[in-house]
């Protein structure tokens, strides 16, 4: 059984902002970019620590 839970996390954004997001269109889906940043954090941590 897997052990991942989910998060739920809300982020207000201007009508001008969501513009500028849905004309860069680099991710398809934020929360996908912020998957990314968290574990790209959290490898970052550990190779700090070794």
């Amino acid at each position: 059984m897997s052990t991942m839970k989910t998060e739920v996390v809300v982020i207000r954004l201007t009508k001008k902002e969501r513009a500028l997001l849905d004309s860069v269109k680099t991710k398809p889906l934020l929360a996908d970019w912020m998957k990314e940043m968290v574990l790209a954090e959290i490898k970052s941590q550990e190779n700090k620590d070794t």
